[in-house]
């Protein structure tokens, strides 16, 4: 192998790499995404996200957002949950019919604990609310102060991601999955 080919062959890796750093999940210093880019399959109108180990395909924007070639644009709506159930039941996006709500562990699944804000593949699922996203999981309690069963659902807050249960009539986003 002459002098040249191998500059040739070096330059062109290093230009891979480039290019796979350009594109993989942004973490904090020394930190190992535990959802990495290669976790994950998006469809070839960059709509969809399946996730390669679970099966499960998800919108890669928000509900409300929309698909611009290159990023999720828009402010992404908000919804009480029985609101996020109904959009989920009446759902078509991408040409299927069967989306829901994801329960609280196939939601929780998408944090990303090597970053904070969004705490979420920044790559795979761009433009995500730094905020509450709805899971299909109900939360049912005596409330003991006032007397009555207080009904409440399970969230992600993808500011830190963290899992917490708060009051169904508040209004959080939406991201809707299938599969399963």
């Amino acid at each position: 192998m002459n002098l040249s080919c191998i500059h040739q062959i070096c330059c062109a890796m290093s230009m891979m790499l480039l290019a796979s750093s350009a594109q993989a999940v942004t973490c904090a210093t020394n930190f190992t995404p535990r959802n990495p880019d290669s976790a994950y399959a998006i469809s070839v109108d960059g709509q969809t996200v399946t996730d390669t180990r679970t099966g499960l395909m998800w919108q890669r924007c928000t509900e409300g957002q929309n698909w611009n070639g290159s990023t999720c644009i828009g402010n992404g709506g908000s919804a009480t949950w029985a609101g996020a159930l109904a959009l989920a039941e009446a759902s078509t996006f991408a040409g299927y019919d069967d989306w829901r709500l994801p329960n609280i562990k196939e939601l929780e699944s998408l944090t990303e604990p090597c970053r904070d804000t969004p705490s979420i593949n920044d790559t795979v699922f761009p433009g995500t609310m730094n905020w509450r996203y709805w899971s299909a999981s109900p939360r049912f309690y005596a409330d003991n102060v006032n007397g009555y069963e207080k009904k409440d659902a399970w969230y992600v807050n993808f500011i830190g991601g963290y899992v917490q249960a708060l009051d169904r009539t508040e209004g959080y986003h939406v991201r809707l999955v299938r599969g399963e």
